[in-house]
């Protein structure tokens, strides 16, 4: 299947924003005009549900023919390559992690207590236990891979049901009803308790954006070219005003912001940038910007750590207080950080790691004598 472009190089945009939001925090007290932006860069954490619909619409769009019926051996592949795609990035990530809060804790104030690494609570992130009650997540960004895995495992049953739908209006309509009845539920349970919100919460989030990324793929590919037209940059650009909308007149919380209204206009702006053939699907369709989106999950994994860092780094340095060059030159810096160790994680691990494990086998070899 070919490469939709503009999706993957909105995941390049909201892998940025992500990171970008994180950065804001340290950041304000060196530069207070930045304070004015506190609701688009805590809407950060909203931009994450985008992840568990882009990946149900990409997965339905590369496996929904080659998966119309069951069978073991077809549902072993896909595992193989989801496991190929999500875990050698994830396992050498939280080794990182685990390395730098076992050296910080030499410092006087450690920026991570060490009861973060101790055995019981490693193994259970090796094993993506981490997000059930009294579990303890390594690395935070890595919250929302338990929900991704166990859609992992359900999508072999998930995707019988997904490609029965006939028509197109009929998968649209079961997606907005997913994407409404989860918004729902989250606005009735949300607080913002950091605690609750990386375990209860974390499955709400995956329970209804990855069934919903299903469905609408569903629906796109039934439309065959109907689903590719400029009508699909205005779709997209009513689900990011909408997004917007909704981030810009929430109320941010100091853990987490994430306005429920703005969730089911995350489905229009994937769906919308799948089928975009205009100013969308050009703005999104750059090298850069696509190669940012190829990146972005070892970004993902990976920045924490350089977030830490450089949290230390103006902690323990005063740089609040240095010259204005100072302050910017090492925000720049760990920006670059960023991206230098994302994409030498996804050149020399992930890619690697997913060719290697994805390698179809060799079936034995048969005798021309038999």
């Amino acid at each position: 299947m070919r490469e939709i472009r503009p999706l993957t190089g909105l995941r390049g945009v909201f892998a940025a924003w992500i990171v970008l939001g994180h950065f804001w925090t340290p950041a304000v007290p060196q530069f207070p005009r930045l304070v004015e932006l506190a609701r688009p860069a805590l809407g950060g954490s909203l931009v994450v549900d985008t992840f568990f619909v882009l990946s149900g619409f990409i997965i339905t769009y590369i496996y929904a023919e080659r998966m119309t019926t069951f069978s073991w051996a077809g549902t072993r592949d896909f595992w193989r390559h989801r496991f190929a795609r999500i875990y050698p990035v994830y396992a050498l990530s939280l080794a990182l992690f685990i390395a730098f809060v076992a050296i910080t804790q030499r410092l006087t104030d450690p920026p991570i207590p060490s009861v973060v690494i101790e055995p019981g609570s490693i193994i259970r992130n090796a094993l993506f236990l981490h997000s059930l009650p009294d579990g303890m997540v390594i690395n935070p960004p890595a919250w929302s891979l338990p929900g991704e895995v166990v859609a992992y495992a359900l999508f072999p049953v998930l995707v019988l049901a997904v490609v029965r739908i006939p028509k197109a209006w009929i998968a649209f309509g079961l997606a907005a009803l997913v994407a409404v009845a989860g918004a729902s539920l989250i606005a009735a349970t949300y607080t913002d308790d950091f605690g609750y919100s990386l375990y209860e919460l974390s499955w709400m989030r995956a329970g209804w954006a990855f069934p919903a990324g299903c469905l609408l793929a569903r629906g796109w590919m039934l439309l065959g070219d109907r689903g590719r037209s400029p009508a699909w940059d205005v779709i997209a650009g009513i689900g990011f005003a909408g997004l917007f909308g909704a981030i810009m007149t929430g109320h941010p919380t100091p853990t987490l912001y994430l306005p429920p209204a703005g969730l089911p206009f995350l489905c229009l702006v994937v769906v919308g940038c799948a089928g975009a053939s205009g100013w969308v699907a050009r703005a999104l369709s750059g090298r850069v910007v696509v190669w940012g989106g190829r990146i972005s999950y070892s970004i993902y994994l990976t920045h924490y750590v350089v977030f830490l860092v450089y949290v230390e780094i103006v902690r323990r340095n005063d740089i609040a207080t240095s010259a204005f060059a100072v302050r910017v030159g090492v925000l720049v810096l760990a920006l670059t950080a960023v991206v230098a160790l994302g994409a030498a994680f996804y050149h020399l691990v992930e890619e690697p790691a997913r060719r290697a494990i994805s390698r179809p086998r060799r079936a034995p070899a048969v005798s021309s004598h038999a």
